[in-house]
């Protein structure tokens, strides 16, 4: 495993989880501006979790300590009340994070020891596959496309220089918001129809190989 592959993956993992997290609790702020009730209940929470604390680094007195806990949870209740009543707006407190499992770390908890979550380990394998085949891959695309004189229609995007039309690259990039508001990743191919981009495949979460281009082929009817 190539360790600047992983550190810049774990960089894009960070920005993806902050972001998620800013956006809800922006979305935060503007419902407990709605309804104040929930931000007092939080206020009310965070007070007592801290006097719990104290209370039992002070003197562990069990019947205080069950009061703290008995009030903690029947809040808890009551503010779990009000976001159910509140209905769908309430869920976009949560960050949608793009993978449950790790919640955009890259790592899960296995007992009291953590490991790679899977979602990084396919990213990592999708990447070093795709450096190890990427030749031969654009050599089948780049036949492909010169036999069926498709190379006004497909651009394949990618470091190398098999195909290296850089006025159509650069076009093709000002215009890719058309079909996606979601970085591509590279290696990518773009159906480009009319001087448009209207569809794409790329490197994200799947491995970009000679049987993808083929399907986006027959998607469009190409050729036919």
């Amino acid at each position: 495993m190539n360790n600047s592959t992983l550190k810049a993956l774990l960089i894009e993992y960070e920005k993806k989880r902050i972001n998620a997290e800013n956006i809800a609790q922006k979305e935060k702020e503007k419902l407990y501006a709605e309804f104040p009730e929930l931000a007092n209940i939080d206020k009310k929470l965070s007070s007592l979790a801290f006097t719990s604390m104290r209370e039992l680094a002070k003197n562990n007195d069990k019947k205080i300590i069950d009061d703290l806990n008995f009030n903690i949870e029947n809040l808890k209740k009551q503010k779990e009340s009000i976001l159910n009543s509140i209905g769908e707006k309430a869920k976009k407190i949560i960050p949608n994070y793009e993978c449950k499992k790790c919640n955009d770390t890259g790592y899960i908890f296995n007992g009291s020891s953590t490991e790679m979550c899977s979602c990084l380990k396919q990213k990592l394998y999708n990447i070093e596959y795709n450096k190890s085949n990427i030749y031969n891959l654009e050599k089948y695309i780049y036949k492909t496309l010169k036999n069926n004189k498709l190379s006004d229609k497909f651009i394949y995007i990618n470091c190398t220089d098999n195909i290296n039309d850089k006025k159509i690259i650069n076009d093709l990039n000002d215009k890719l918001s058309i079909i996606t508001d979601n970085e591509i990743v590279l290696p990518a191919i773009i159906y480009y129809k009319n001087e448009k981009p209207v569809d794409y495949i790329d490197s994200t979460n799947q491995i970009l190989t000679g049987d993808k281009f083929v399907q986006l082929m027959d998607k469009w009817e190409v050729n036919k």
